[in-house]
């Protein structure tokens, strides 16, 4: 089993000094790429920081934080942040995950998890590797989430352990209060247990500018082109 080290950044990260913390022994690195419905709620510093961490040699993936209400809300950001990231241009070796934490979340256990898992699920159709984001009161207490659960998790645990009890989680983020190399302030610290850029490779998923529903859009363009076709005979 893969146990790596890792961390993760958003606009909150003044400045990142990423091959400091290459150098340093960290591999992955989880970057958020924004929040909400509306492209201006895009990170300001994703597309800097995707940049630097890809010249740096890291693995990595990205978040985007919900804020959805129903299930259709959820697919709208999850598209979004599917577009989001392939207009960087650059290959993500890790999940792109679901961050779930918000206070003003639909209050009902089956409601917030049929949102989380339709978000996952649009994620999944436009080719991606798809996680959930929590922490442990989410995880216990606001969603259904345990041993069963289809997607990945990524879970925020500070204490001493990361069994938290009926919660497979491929990843820990276990501290807040961390530290980097040539990085100031506080940073979220994390742990990948599973190979994640080999399991994506492998399945074929996270190739950048992939066309979202292309499917869809093969067979719409086929019956269009059908259609001229027999209104041209």
């Amino acid at each position: 089993m893969s146990n790596t080290k890792g961390f993760d950044v958003s606009e909150f990260q003044s400045s990142v000094d990423f091959k400091s913390a290459k150098k340093d022994g960290y591999e992955f690195v989880i970057i958020r790429a924004g929040y909400g419905r509306y492209s201006t709620q895009k990170d300001t510093k994703f597309d800097k920081y995707v940049k630097d961490a890809h010249n740096a040699g890291f693995e990595i993936g990205s978040y985007w934080l919900t804020y959805a209400q129903t299930t259709e809300e959820a697919r709208e950001e999850a598209d979004l942040f599917c577009d989001t990231v392939e207009a960087t241009g650059y290959t993500f070796n890790m999940p792109l995950y679901c961050d779930v934490e918000v206070d003003g979340l639909p209050n009902n256990k089956t409601v917030l998890t049929n949102i989380v898992y339709a978000f996952c699920e649009k994620l999944e159709e436009r080719g991606y590797y798809a996680g959930i984001y929590c922490n442990v009161n989410f995880a216990q207490n606001r969603m259904y989430i345990d041993e069963h659960t289809p997607y990945d998790v990524w879970l925020a645990d500070y204490s001493d352990a990361d069994d938290t009890p009926n919660i497979n989680n491929g990843m820990w983020q276990y501290t807040n209060a961390g530290t980097l190399p040539g990085t100031p302030g506080a940073i979220d610290l994390d742990r990948a247990y599973i190979d994640y850029p080999a399991t994506i490779k492998s399945a074929g998923l996270n190739r950048p500018n992939k066309s979202k529903n292309s499917l869809k859009e093969i067979v719409k363009n086929f019956v269009e082109s059908v259609g001229k076709y027999l209104g041209d005979a």
